[in-house]
C-alpha cells in the first residue's frame, strides 16, 4: 500500500479522504487555491501545497499544477474525489505517464463513460436499455433531431456530470438558448462544451446503484440508492437503499450494473445511474466513474468504507468481500446535502463569513462538512457545505432523526437550505415514497404562519429570560425574584415587544395583542447553544453577541437586541440595476445606448458554477455599462444604469 496521498480536490470530501487515510496510516498532502489557504482540509492534511489563484481553471483543474505537486512532495497516489478532475482521462493519463498511482479507474474506462453520449451507445450494445437521442457535433443538426425526438427533452454535456450542463426544453423555440446556457456551464465545470439530447421521461426515478470491480475481474453491487429529489438537476436528498421497489425490479439493475462494469474493464468504485419509471421500466443514465457525493448513504447501510475499497483496488488487491458476503445492515439511511443557497429565490447561492457553526450531536447521526466557524464561503465553487447523513432501524425513524439533526444544527452568517430540507422531508408525499425527479418542481412550500414566529419569539425570550433576566451564568442557574419582565427585540428595524410572565409550570406570552402560555423545558448545548422542547415541538436558540437566533421544524428567525444601525446617508436610484452576491460577467448582452422592454435579458452572471440572467424591470435605454464580460463583481456594486 502507498504511504502518501495527494487528494486532488477541496471542501468536504477532501477531509472525507483524510479521515479513512489517517485510519489506514497514509499521509496526505492537501491542494489549495488563493482562497482555499486557511480551509478545513488544508489544516487537517499532513501537507499541504498551493496550486493558484481561486477560480478552478486556475489551480484544481489544471492537470500540471497537481502533476508537479505530487512531484514535490513526494505522493506515490491520486485521490480525485469528485467534481473537478474526477472524470477526466486525461488527468489520469497523466498519473500514469508519471508513475503515480491514480486512485480510480483506467483512463480508457473514463474515456469510455466520460463522453456520455458514447456511454450510451456502449451500454445500448451490452444489452442495457437506454433512452432515445442525439449527438451531431452542429447545433443545427441537433435541433433538427430535438424536433424529431420531440419535447420534453433534456440537452446533457458529453463531459457532464453533477447536474451541471444540463437544461430542459419544454419549446423548441427556446432550444437555442438553452443550448448556449449548457455549454457555457459545461465548459465552466468541464472545459468542454459539447453537448447532446435525449428524451427526457417524465415522473421518473432516479435509481442509482453502487458497483465495485477490482483488477482481477471480480465485481460485486452494494446494492441501490434512490437520489430523486433535485434542484437544478442536482441531488439534496439521497437514501439507501431505495424505497418501493420491487425485488424483480432491483435485481434487474443490479445485473445490468455489474454487466457495465465488466463491458468497460472498470476498476475501482463506480456508480450506474437509471431513470425507473412508475411501472419500473428502467433506462441507463450514465456511468459516475468516481466516487459519489452520496455514497455515506451505502456506507451505512452496508458497513463497507468505500473510499478504502478504492485503496485497496488502486494498490492492485482483491476485492476484500464477495457478492455473497454483502449484505444488508437491515437499515435505512437518508442524507440531505446542506447548501449556502436561498430556495425562496431560485436557489441563487449564498456566499460570505460563516459566524456561527454547530452541528447536532447524535448517535445516528454522521457529518461530513467541508468548512468551519469563521471560514467564508466563496463565489468560485459549489455551493455544497454539509452532508448531513441518519441511520436508523427503518425509513421513517431515519425521516424523524434527520428532521431532528436539522432542528439542532445551526449555521449562521450566510444564507442556508436547512429549513427547505425540513420542509421536505416532512412532506406527506415524500414520507409515503411518492417521488420523483419532477417532485421539486410541483411542490407547494406550505404558507409560513405568524403563530409560528410566535413559537420561536418565545423560546428566544424564554433564553433571554433565564440567561440575562435571572441573572443565570452560563453553566448554572441562579433564580431571580422577580417572574415578570418585558424584553424589546428588533426584526430588521421592527420592534418586537414581549411581555413574559413566569408560571409555576411554564411561562406566559404576550407578543404584540396576543397572549398565550407554553411550557419549555431547556437544555444547554454550549455557552451559546440551547436546546428546547414545548409539547411536541422542538427549538434550537443560538445566543450571539448583538442577536438571538432561533429554528424549529416551521420557521426560522433572528432577533436583534438593540436596533440595528441604519445608513441614512444612502440613496436609492431606481433606473440602476446592482449586484446581489459576488459574481463573474459571463455576456453583457445589450450596448449602451440600446432600448430594452419589460423582461429583456441584459446581463448574464456566474456564481458558484451556476448562471443568472439579469433582466430589465422596466423599458428604457441603457445608459452606462460598469462592467465587460470576464469581470469580477463585488455584492452592491452597480452593474448598468438606463434611462427611462
Amino acid at each position: 500500500m502507498f504511504n502518501k496521498i495527494l487528494i486532488a480536490n477541496r471542501g468536504e470530501i477532501a477531509c472525507r479522504i483524510i479521515n479513512t487515510a489517517r485510519r489506514l496510516h497514509i499521509q496526505t498532502v492537501a491542494v489549495y487555491s488563493t482562497i482555499d489557504a486557511d480551509a478545513k482540509h488544508v489544516a487537517l492534511a499532513d501537507e499541504a501545497i498551493a496550486i493558484g489563484e481561486s477560480p478552478a481553471n486556475q489551480s484544481y483543474l489544471v492537470i500540471e499544477k497537481i502533476i508537479a505537486a505530487c512531484k514535490q512532495t513526494g505522493a506515490q497516489a491520486v485521490h480525485p474525489g469528485y467534481g473537478f478532475l474526477s472524470e477526466n482521462a486525461a488527468f489520469a493519463k497523466a498519473c500514469l505517464e508519471n508513475h503515480i498511482v491514480f486512485i480510480g479507474p483506467t483512463p480508457e474506462s473514463i474515456s469510455a463513460m466520460a463522453n456520455k453520449d458514447r456511454a450510451k451507445t456502449i451500454m445500448h450494445n451490452a444489452g442495457i436499455p437506454v433512452t432515445l437521442g442525439d449527438a451531431s457535433e452542429a447545433l443545427s443538426q441537433l435541433k433538427k433531431a430535438a424536433s424529431k425526438i420531440g419535447v420534453p427533452l433534456l440537452i446533457k454535456a458529453k463531459s457532464g456530470g453533477g447536474g451541471k450542463g444540463m437544461r430542459i426544453v419544454h419549446h423548441l423555440e427556446d432550444f437555442d438558448q438553452l443550448a448556449a446556457s449548457a455549454k457555457r456551464e459545461a465548459k465552466s465545470n468541464f472545459n468542454d462544451d459539447s453537448i447532446f439530447i435525449e428524451k427526457y421521461v417524465e415522473q421518473a426515478r432516479h435509481v442509482e446503484v453502487q458497483v465495485c470491480r477490482d483488477k482481477f475481474g471480480n465485481v460485486v453491487h452494494l446494492f441501490d440508492r434512490d437520489c430523486s429529489l433535485q434542484r437544478r438537476h442536482q441531488k439534496i436528498i439521497e437514501e439507501a437503499p431505495a424505497p418501493f421497489l420491487s425485488e424483480k425490479c432491483r435485481q434487474k439493475m443490479f445485473q445490468a450494473a455489474c454487466k457495465a462494469a465488466e463491458t468497460v474493464d472498470y476498476h475501482g468504485v463506480g456508480t450506474i445511474e437509471y431513470l425507473v419509471t412508475p411501472n419500473e421500466d428502467f433506462y441507463f443514465m450514465e456511468m459516475n466513474t468516481r466516487l459519489q457525493v452520496e455514497h455515506p448513504v451505502t456506507e451505512e447501510i452496508t458497513g463497507i468504507d468505500l473510499v478504502e475499497w478504492q485503496f485497496l483496488v488502486a494498490d492492485n488487491q482483491a476485492l476484500p468481500l464477495k457478492q455473497s458476503d454483502i449484505q444488508y445492515t437491515q437499515k435505512h439511511a437518508i442524507e440531505v446535502r446542506l447548501c449556502a443557497e436561498i430556495p425562496e429565490q431560485a436557489f441563487k447561492p449564498s456566499t460570505g463569513k460563516i459566524n456561527y457553526l454547530r452541528f447536532a450531536k447524535m448517535h445516528e447521526l454522521r457529518t461530513e462538512a467541508g468548512y468551519r466557524q469563521g471560514d467564508e464561503v466563496s463565489v468560485y465553487y459549489d455551493s455544497l457545505l454539509a452532508k448531513l447523513i441518519c441511520t436508523s432501524k427503518n425509513r421513517q425513524s431515519a425521516i424523524e432523526k434527520l428532521c431532528e439533526a436539522l432542528i439542532d444544527s445551526t449555521i449562521l452568517g450566510i444564507e442556508t437550505n436547512r429549513q427547505y430540507l425540513l420542509t421536505l422531508l416532512q412532506q406527506a408525499k415524500f414520507q409515503q415514497g411518492e417521488l420523483s425527479t419532477e417532485y421539486l418542481n410541483s411542490m407547494c412550500l406550505p404558507e409560513k404562519q405568524e403563530s409560528d414566529s410566535f413559537d420561536c419569539i418565545a423560546a428566544i425570550a424564554v433564553v433571554y429570560y433565564e440567561c440575562y433576566l435571572s441573572n443565570m451564568k452560563f453553566g448554572g442557574f441562579r433564580l431571580n425574584q422577580s417572574t415578570n419582565y418585558t424584553m424589546t427585540f428588533f426584526n430588521q428595524d421592527k420592534a418586537v415587544v414581549v411581555n413574559c410572565k413566569k408560571l409555576s409550570d411554564g411561562y406566559e406570552f404576550q407578543i404584540n395583542e396576543t397572549i398565550f402560555s407554553q411550557r419549555f423545558t431547556m437544555n444547554q448545548n454550549d455557552c451559546e447553544s440551547f436546546s428546547l422542547q414545548a409539547d411536541e415541538k422542538r427549538f434550537h436558540v443560538t445566543k450571539l453577541p448583538l442577536s438571538m437566533h432561533c429554528q424549529s421544524a416551521v420557521c426560522e428567525l433572528t432577533l436583534q437586541m438593540q436596533l440595528p444601525v441604519t445608513n441614512n446617508f444612502a440613496t436609492k436610484n431606481e433606473n440602476a440595476l446592482m449586484a446581489k452576491m459576488p459574481s463573474t460577467v459571463v455576456e453583457v448582452l445589450v450596448k449602451v445606448g440600446e432600448s430594452v422592454g419589460l423582461g429583456d435579458q441584459l446581463m448574464i452572471l456566474e456564481a458558484m458554477k451556476i448562471e443568472t440572467t439579469i433582466t430589465a424591470p422596466k423599458a428604457g435605454v441603457i445608459k452606462t455599462l460598469f462592467f465587460q464580460a470576464g469581470d469580477v463583481i463585488r455584492e452592491g456594486e452597480l452593474l448598468l444604469e438606463f434611462d427611462v
